[in-house]
């Protein structure tokens, strides 16, 4: 058997910090809210040297160790 007790008056030892406010958000933000889980993406190819990104129709397979 579980049992709990909950306090349901707040303390008056209870700070509360104030609300930050909002930004709005940035084109990379907006973005990762578009994102479903299991999208396809398109990521950045990076070989080493060179700013080469992937072509139209290149298959790009991410694993990791």
């Amino acid at each position: 058997v579980v049992m709990a007790i909950v306090n349901q008056q707040p303390q008056q030892d209870e700070q509360f910090s104030p609300q930050k406010k909002k930004k709005p958000p940035t084109e990379d933000e907006k973005r990762k809210e578009k994102i479903v889980a299991g999208s396809l993406m398109k990521a950045l190819m990076r070989p080493g040297g060179g700013d080469s990104g992937p072509s139209d129709g290149d298959q790009v397979c991410f694993s990791s160790y």
